[in-house]
């Protein structure tokens, strides 16, 4: 099935963008019709050569312009007709602009462990009040099935860290990457995480545990745990290996 797609070779582009050109070009020229399953991400790593965050980012940016869908258990299905329905190199292209989980990952793992670092030496009895809140906002959230909500109180929780550093910049920085920059990508792979209760309860117990270190202003801990929970979460969403 996959005899005729080509490796990847590296250009200026957006490795997943590479890829998304390369799936779309694939099902063209092949008699993929609607409803037809697809390789799986191991299948595609394999044959193209490329990381599996590569190839899920690709997947999920496929998935928000309608080409494919998924089905639990099942796998990747195609879902238009792309011998009729002509995907514009422009729609594609309009990624390019959207910062990739990866990243916001790498990012991430930078900033935040020495803000929660600093957080927990500075934070005052308002600021953790105010942490505390939000992580219980998101428990209820878990427990009434309110995923928006709990994706919003997420971003919450680490904005009021960055806050209680006392630094603005720090703030600004986070509001940047969590509020400002949400592209399609992002926030779909998240939501789709959240779905899955033992991934929010899980997040939700790594968020307690960061709160106290903060409260109890263990500034090694807080940064140790920052660190820990992103780096876990980057596997969850990125590296773990899906059915």
């Amino acid at each position: 099935m996959l005899s005729d797609i080509r490796m990847v070779k590296p250009t200026n582009k957006k490795m997943y963008i590479i890829i998304m050109e390369q799936i779309i070009d694939w099902i063209k020229h092949n008699e993929i019709k609607p409803g037809d399953k697809l390789p799986n991400e191991n299948e595609l790593i394999e044959k193209l050569n490329v990381s599996r965050p590569s190839v899920r980012e690709a997947l999920c940016g496929l998935e928000i312009l309608g080409i494919i869908y998924r089905k639990p258990g099942k796998g990747i299905f195609v879902n238009k007709d792309l011998h009729t329905y002509n995907i514009e190199k422009a729609v594609i292209n309009r990624f390019e602009t959207e910062f990739t989980p990866s990243e916001i990952f790498e990012v991430r793992k930078i900033i935040e462990p020495e803000i929660a670092y600093l957080a927990a030496e500075r934070a005052n009895t308002k600021e953790l009040k105010n942490i505390e809140r939000i992580q219980q906002k998101m428990e209820e959230s878990i427990k009434e099935k309110k995923l928006k909500m709990l994706f919003k109180y997420n971003e919450a929780f680490h904005l009021e860290i960055a806050k209680a550093t006392k630094n603005p910049i720090f703030y600004k920085i986070i509001e940047d990457i969590l509020v400002n920059k949400q592209d399609k990508i992002w926030s779909k792979i998240s939501i789709e995480f959240y779905k899955d209760k033992s991934y929010s309860l899980k997040y939700l117990t790594n968020h307690k545990k960061l709160y106290f270190a903060i409260r109890n202003h263990e500034p090694d801990l807080a940064k140790r745990l920052m660190f820990n929970n992103l780096n876990e979460s980057e596997k969850d969403f990125l590296l773990d290996e899906k059915p």
